[in-house]
């Protein structure tokens, strides 16, 4: 038998991961990445939520076996586009999900199954001559005292970087957003461009056709809403958020340049019901 080496001078293809909570910047950082690295990707979208302005696959796959297809048929796709050179899976979790085959979700054939369904796309996934992003949910977090999936393990193991995509619970400015990378592989290239932003992420949600406006203050208020919560609307709109009193007093919070500022909003908020309260 003869050995045979794999040519390390060949081109590394790249496979990432971003995972955190709804709302987190996961597509975002993902898209940054890619603008770093001078990636050209493409986006299987399975939850329909990711509104970076990258190109997204029209695709509308019925079962477990017209996904496993499909999904190999864009990977082979893009090997031979001339542009695109990375393929973005945004819902990890969502395909998961589709590749369980349709009747007996309690069988655990029915699990199995899904199992081997993953299974014929990681080998392709392995193979291909492109870049791989995943972007999922906590879902997608391996540890030792969790029963993790076979799918996600297998996805844990295939990257060559993890970022943990963490929301400071405050406000929508680049401060607020943090992507701390958990996994590198050592025997590859240093991390260039590693996703941290520095200037205001895009909205990861298309603005609402009708942003909501509050009716005018009733009571003691001024009768024109600062500007500041104007500015702080607005921003919760673009993410599609719920416009409540309570999100905007956390926006608001970051905003304002002094106490005298802040009070005055507060007494603003005070005296309207934005809803949800």
């Amino acid at each position: 038998m003869v050995l045979k080496f794999i040519d390390e001078s060949q081109t590394r293809y790249l496979k990432t991961i971003f995972y955190g909570i709804d709302g987190t910047g996961k597509s975002t950082g993902a898209k940054i990445y890619c603008e770093s690295r001078g990636l050209h990707p493409v986006v299987i979208d399975f939850d329909y939520t990711n509104h970076t302005g990258l190109p997204r696959i029209d695709c509308e796959w019925q079962n477990d076996r017209e996904v496993i297809s499909g999904v190999i048929e864009v990977i082979r796709d893009i090997e031979k586009h001339p542009t695109f050179d990375t393929l973005i899976i945004d819902g990890v979790g969502t395909l998961n999900e589709l590749l369980l085959p349709k009747g007996g979700k309690d069988s655990r054939r029915t699990y199995l199954v899904r199992t081997q369904n993953f299974k014929k796309i990681w080998k392709v996934l392995l193979h291909a001559k492109i870049h791989f992003i995943f972007i999922g949910q906590k879902d997608m977090i391996v540890t030792e005292d969790n029963e993790s999936s076979k799918f996600a393990e297998l996805i844990n193991n295939m990257v060559d970087y993890k970022f943990h995509c963490i929301h400071s619970g405050k406000g929508f400015t680049a401060k607020d957003f943090s992507y701390i990378c958990t996994k590198t592989r050592g025997q590859m290239e240093p991390l260039i461009g590693e996703p941290i932003l520095e200037f205001t992420p895009e909205p990861e949600v298309k603005p609402i056709s009708e942003p909501v406006k509050p009716l005018k203050p009733s009571g003691d208020a001024p009768k024109e809403m600062p500007k500041i919560i104007d500015e702080c609307i607005d921003a919760l709109v673009m993410r599609g958020r719920k416009i409540t009193n309570d999100l905007v007093r956390i926006c608001i919070q970051d905003r304002c340049e002094d106490e005298k500022e802040l009070q005055e909003c507060m007494d603003w908020l005070d005296n309207i019901n934005l809803g949800g309260e």
